[in-house]
C-alpha cells in the first residue's frame, strides 16, 4: 500500500510539474500521513480506541521508512 501511495504522490506531482525538491517532499509526506493516520485511527476513543490495533500501524510506520527513501 505504501508503495502504490508513494508512486501516486510522486507520478501526480511530477505531472503538474513541481520541481525536483517540492516532488520529493510529497512524496515522502504521502508516506508520513498514512503512517500517522493508521496510528490515529487506531487509538482515538471515539474510533476504534485499541492499543492492540496501533501495533500494525507501528510496524507499517518503521518499514515505510525503507520504502519511502526517494
Amino acid at each position: 500500500m505504501n508503495i502504490v501511495a508513494i508512486t501516486l504522490g510522486f507520478a501526480i506531482a511530477t505531472l503538474t510539474g513541481l520541481g525536483e525538491k517540492r516532488v520529493t517532499a510529497i512524496t515522502v509526506e504521502v508516506g508520513i500521513q498514512n503512517r500517522t493516520l493508521a496510528i490515529a485511527i487506531a487509538s482515538t476513543p471515539t474510533l476504534l480506541n485499541s492499543p492492540t490495533m496501533t501495533i500494525p500501524g507501528a510496524i507499517y510506520g518503521l518499514l515505510m521508512f525503507v520504502t519511502d527513501i526517494p
